[in-house]
């Protein structure tokens, strides 16, 4: 439910309402659409990690406008993930495994260089093959876009956690991002974290051995 038409012609005061059998809950990535699913359902909500969510005093805001569950912002360590979960008033989740998201864009390179923007026609080239920016290390960096045509900048590298899947200390859950990987890889890296497994190549530990700092009273 990160996506949700705010416009009018998707209103909650005209009367709909959205039925989400077998769902076990619903995140949402800016109040707005919190707003929005608490009228639109009755699904548990929890909020994604572009909430930010880097103390105590977020939670507990979150938890009064009835969000279930948040998840963290990728920029704590491990040590601050570990400090913020066993104050925490709701449970928390990290994500663990997956291609972050660097930047997310309303203009399109895909569409300019290799489409036909520039005469307001777009030949939907982004879902033709995979596509990447290089900057001058000669690092890779995938180019994705959405259904509303923005673009989405991933890191060069994969975030795994794999070899400290046993670290997260009074975590409720962790979470791997599969939305940039086929079925069977997918199937895997799931395997991976639930029994053990070796670690994946060209990765990096993101900011949990790192962190921001000066938030030591979350």
């Amino acid at each position: 439910m990160n996506d949700f038409d705010t416009s009018e012609n998707f209103s909650a005061s005209a009367g709909y309402n959205v039925t989400l059998p077998e769902v076990d809950a619903v995140y949402v990535h800016n109040l707005a659409t919190l707003r929005l699913a608490r009228k639109l359902s009755t699904v548990p909500i929890c909020t994604d990690f572009s909430l930010h969510v880097f103390n105590s005093t977020t939670i507990n805001f979150l938890r009064g406008l009835g969000v279930e569950g948040v998840t963290l912002s990728p920029e704590l360590n491990l040590a601050q993930v570990k400090a913020l979960a066993k104050k925490s008033p709701l449970p928390v989740e990290c994500i663990v495994h997956g291609r972050q998201e660097l930047m997310i864009s309303a203009y399109c390179v895909l569409g300019s260089f290799l489409g036909g923007l520039d005469k307001k026609i777009c030949p939907n080239i982004c879902r033709t093959k995979k596509f990447f920016l290089c900057d001058r290390m000669n690092a890779l960096f995938p180019v994705v876009t959405d259904q509303f045509c923005r673009m989405h900048i991933l890191n060069a590298k994969t975030l795994s956690m794999i070899e400290h899947r046993n670290d997260f200390d009074g975590v409720a859950r962790i979470r791997v991002d599969c939305r940039y990987l086929t079925v069977d890889e997918s199937a895997q890296i799931v395997r991976a974290y639930k029994f053990g497994g070796n670690e994946i190549e060209n990765f990096t530990r993101g900011h949990y051995f790192r962190g921001v700092t000066n938030i030591e009273n979350c």
